[in-house]
């Protein structure tokens, strides 16, 4: 019995279905497309174009998939190989992500000028070798279009100085064992996050900066700060952990921008010599945890980080390494200054190596290390060397002022010699001395 034929209109119905489910199935407007750049059409021996894309039959030969990526924001770009090395985005591109492979040679991507928006994919570098986005004469301006990570997992990634960064609101998160490196002025407002233990190169190329109005944590590794005034619009500065290297004078150079520490380190040790590392910011908060400012005890600057007012906002302290002069008094190398008295409870969360607990406010708003407890003077060992020369020891404590006088009556009292005391313990002469009776005390001055 032969099966009875569908109806027509049936058939066309099924028909038309099945080709839907196939343009589903294959479009890349729903789904996350990926694209592995080959450079088919310049790769040597080849003399062709290495673009993204192009006005001939051959735009797609770039390409593995021998298609364009989408410009929609689903593209994952994947760089791999070691030839056709020099990409170039010939016109604004908005993709996913970016992936240097493991097999990726150096890749140095070139952009015209158009701007590489990138999703909540990031960017990464699997390779063994560097990878730089931009070059002189044509750069690729980066937009977040999503928070999203840039990993520099087994070598450098570079953002060249051609390829300024708008954050646009978003959060960048800079993550890896080895380094990136941003050349260029960042810019917009969001949070720039640093993770792992690689370091963050920042603003070589991007001095004088007012773009950026977001917020910097630091949680792990090393975030360098390479160029003046980098990051000064900064709202705040958060170090949860790892280091923030000050390598330019005025690094921060803001009045504004509070630093936080919060179990992080502030190191005024620039790895440049012959930068003076001095430096001003808003607000010192110190929050919770152990956290401390590395000053230098090795080079020829006498240099000076400066916070504007000071705030106590948890349980932590601050250590200050480094730091040398005699407790209670100005520093005789690098200092540390608040504008304005941060007040008692601030000071008691402050350590200086080698001092005991706690910090004093000096009027010039300089912090130093508390003078010890004053010790009463006395005068011992009296002792007549001549005729006119009389002789005792004085013990006190170092650094103090001390006045002495000698009476014959014990009511009008005639200044000997005033003096900073040398150490705890020393001697006084009396060159002037008489035959005659006469009484020595030692007064200790304010």
């Amino acid at each position: 019995m032969k099966p009875l034929p569908l109806p027509s209109k049936i058939l066309f119905l099924a028909t038309k279905l099945f080709g839907v489910l196939l343009a589903l199935l294959f479009t890349n407007t729903g789904f996350a497309a990926t694209n592995h750049w080959s450079g088919t059409s310049c790769a040597a021996p080849v003399v062709g174009s290495c673009d993204w894309s192009a006005a001939d039959a051959s735009s797609g030969d770039n390409w593995v998939e021998l298609t364009t990526p989408a410009n929609n924001g689903t593209a994952d770009i994947i760089f791999l190989g070691a030839t056709a090395l020099t990409p170039h985005m010939d016109r604004s591109w908005n993709v996913h992500s970016v992936l240097f492979d493991t097999t990726a040679g150096a890749f140095v991507c070139s952009g015209g000028g158009n701007t590489l928006t990138i999703q909540a994919g990031g960017m990464a570098n699997n390779s063994l070798n560097v990878q730089t986005i931009g070059l002189t004469g044509s750069g690729s301006p980066i937009t977040l279009g999503a928070s999203q990570t840039w990993s520099a997992n087994l070598a450098n990634l570079v953002i060249h100085l051609s390829s300024p960064v708008s954050f646009n609101g978003k959060d960048l998160t800079i993550a890896g064992v080895s380094n990136v490196s941003i050349f260029p002025k960042i810019g917009g407002s969001g949070r720039l996050i640093k993770n792992d233990t690689g370091t963050l190169f920042l603003g070589q190329s991007g001095a004088f900066n007012t773009n950026f109005t977001g917020s910097v944590i630091v949680n792990d590794g090393t975030l360098e700060i390479d160029g003046s005034q980098t990051i000064r619009k900064a709202s705040s500065i958060t170090l949860n952990g790892g280091t923030l290297v000050l390598n330019r004078q005025n690094s921060i150079g803001s009045s504004t921008t509070s630093m936080i520490f919060n179990g992080g380190k502030l190191s005024a040790i620039a790895p440049n010599s012959l930068v003076n590392p001095s430096d001003f910011f808003g607000t010192l908060v110190i929050s919770n945890n152990s956290s401390s400012i590395d000053l230098n005890t090795n080079d020829t600057f006498n240099a000076s980080l400066t916070f504007a007012a000071g705030s106590l906002a948890g349980t932590g302290t601050l250590t200050i390494n480094g730091w040398t002069g005699v407790a209670g008094q100005s520093g005789t190398d690098d200092k540390i200054f608040v504008s304005a008295n941060p007040g008692a409870a601030l000071l008691s969360a402050i350590r200086f190596t080698g001092f005991p607990a706690g910090a004093t406010w000096l009027g010039t708003g300089e912090i130093v290390p508390p003078a010890p407890a004053l010790v009463p003077p006395t005068l011992i060992s009296p002792m007549r060397l001549s005729d006119t020369a009389f002789q005792f020891v004085i013990s006190g404590s170092a650094g103090q002022s001390y006045t002495i006088q000698v009476s014959s009556t014990f009511t009008n009292w005639t200044d000997v010699l005033t003096t900073n005391a040398p150490s705890d313990i020393f001697t006084v002469i009396d060159s002037n001395a008489t035959n005659d009776p006469a009484f020595y005390r030692v007064l200790a001055n304010p």
